[in-house]
């Protein structure tokens, strides 16, 4: 007997045979897809029609990379979490996930409880990686480190990484760079996602160890 939706989700995927394959096998497992798109623009105006309780997004997408679009999704106002489900099997696709934001990644070679668990896991604030993407960020040395700041951050992300760890809050920040504060904080967190930080405290201790010698 099928069990009744408990919460929807956003399928970001390109292929229309694999999205139909996956409502179908969700709704057996009581998720129910809210809507399913092909590429980041109808991502982005999916959201702004409803919020979902996770987003599965594959990152082989046929006109542009997923994980360009994780970081947009990841600091979007709505903070919906995002559960990557992709071939990739890799170390360097699993860590550049999770540093661009992402909650969560399942691969196309597990089984489908894995996808259902992980979707479930992130909806409730978690995280999640499948034993192959397990194995994969266990067996890199990489993994166990933030990603470098020089080559992960724009300029002015860099900026703003830079002054916290020269010991300025964001007030100061925004003062020095004739911004507001809000963009300051909004920097921040966009910081944290591509360096894989979770919490500024993290990030402020990040930021501090960074310092280059005077």
């Amino acid at each position: 007997m099928t069990a009744p939706p408990s919460l929807q989700i956003l399928l970001v995927e390109d292929h229309p045979a694999v999205r139909e394959g996956l409502a179908l096998l969700l709704e057996q497992s009581g998720i129910a897809v809210g809507a399913s798109v092909r590429n980041g623009g109808e991502a982005m105006e999916a959201l702004r029609r409803f919020t979902p309780a996770a987003i599965v997004l594959d990152l082989s997408l046929a006109s542009e990379n997923g994980l360009d679009l994780l970081p947009r999704l990841a600091t979007l106002p709505s903070r919906v979490p995002v559960l990557v489900y992709s071939m990739h099997e890799d170390p360097l696709h699993v860590r550049r996930a999770l540093a661009a934001g992402a909650a969560g990644y399942v691969t196309k070679n597990s089984d489908a409880d894995h996808l259902v668990a992980g979707i479930r896991a992130v909806a409730l604030g978690g995280r999640y990686l499948d034993p192959p993407a397990a194995r994969a960020m266990r067996d890199d040395p990489a993994a166990l480190f933030p990603a470098d700041p020089e080559r992960a951050l724009s300029e002015r992300e860099l900026k703003v990484f830079r002054l916290l760890g020269e010991g300025f809050g964001a007030s100061e920040i925004a003062a020095r760079l004739g911004i507001s504060r809000k963009t300051v904080e909004s920097y921040f967190q966009r910081i944290m996602n591509k360096l894989g930080l979770d919490g500024m405290k993290v990030l402020h201790r990040h930021a501090i160890a960074s310092r280059k010698p005077e």
